[in-house]
C-alpha cells in the first residue's frame, strides 16, 4: 500500500508540473538548437518521454538527460539508427519503435505521444538548470536571473528562491527565500546520475541541503543559452 502511494505522489507531481510548464553523454550544444526547422515526433517509451527528428540522414533524439546524435544502420525492415554511447533507436513505422538507452539496458517499447516531455518544455521556456529527486518527490527549475521554484513533497509546497549567481552548472550556489529568509545551500556536481524511479540517466547530480529538514538528492541538466535571433 505504501508503494501504490507514492507511485500515486509521483504521478500527481508530473502532472502538476506537466499543467505549470505548459510534465550520459550529450551533444554539442548547437545539435540541440535543431527543434524548429525539423518536424519532431514525440514518443513515450515506457515512462520517458523524448522527441526525434530526422536531420539530414541522420536522427536527433531528445532524451530527458539530454540529446544524442544518431546515424543509420542495417536493417530488414524499419530505420534502424545508433551511436558510440549505445544509444539505439528502431523505428518500425509511425506509430512503432524500440529505444536501447545503452548497451547493455533492455529495450523500450516506444508509441507516439501528444505530450511533450516537460524536460524539453522547460529548455524551450528558458529554464537554465532542472533537476528532481525522490522520495520524496521534488522539483527544482533555476532561470538565468537568478529565480528559482522549488516544488517540494510532490508538489504540494513551492518555494520561491534567488541566488546571486544563476545555477548555471557544477557549483555551490546559497539560495534564499525573500519571504522568510530561509536559506538553502545547492550543490551541483558534474557527476554521471540515474534517476531512481525512471532510470533516465542525467549528467548533473545535486544536493539541496536545508536547515529544518533532510538533504534532497537527485539528478538534472543544465540547458546552454538560446542563440539571439539572426546570430
Amino acid at each position: 500500500m505504501k508503494n501504490t502511494s507514492r507511485h500515486a505522489c509521483a504521478s500527481s507531481l508530473t502532472t502538476l508540473i506537466a499543467i505549470s510548464l505548459g510534465a550520459c553523454s550529450t551533444m554539442p550544444p548547437r545539435a540541440a538548437d535543431v527543434s524548429e526547422a525539423v518536424q519532431a515526433q514525440h514518443w513515450r517509451c515506457g515512462e520517458m518521454l523524448l522527441e526525434s527528428q530526422n536531420v539530414d540522414e541522420a536522427l536527433i533524439l531528445r532524451l530527458p538527460g539530454g540529446d544524442h546524435r544518431l546515424t543509420p544502420e542495417a536493417a530488414a525492415s524499419g530505420a534502424r539508427y545508433s551511436n558510440a554511447d549505445g544509444v539505439r533507436f528502431w523505428s518500425k513505422g509511425s506509430d512503432e519503435a524500440l529505444l536501447w538507452r545503452d548497451a547493455e539496458a533492455a529495450p523500450l517499447d516506444c508509441r507516439p505521444s501528444e505530450q511533450r516531455s516537460p524536460w524539453l518544455q522547460a529548455q524551450s521556456e528558458g529554464v537554465r538548470l532542472r533537476a528532481t529527486g525522490n522520495e520524496p518527490g521534488w522539483l527544482l527549475e533555476a532561470h538565468a536571473d537568478g529565480s528559482l521554484v522549488l516544488w517540494l513533497d510532490y508538489g504540494q509546497r513551492r518555494l520561491s528562491l534567488a541566488t546571486e549567481q544563476p545555477l548555471t552548472g557544477p557549483g555551490l550556489y546559497t539560495a534564499k527565500s525573500g519571504a522568510s529568509d530561509r536559506e538553502l545551500t545547492i550543490e551541483v556536481m558534474k557527476r554521471a546520475c540515474t534517476d531512481s524511479m525512471s532510470g533516465t540517466r542525467f549528467p548533473l547530480q545535486l544536493r539541496v541541503l536545508r536547515e529544518d529538514a533532510s538533504p534532497l538528492e537527485g539528478c538534472g541538466r543544465a540547458y546552454a543559452a538560446a542563440r539571439n535571433a539572426g546570430a
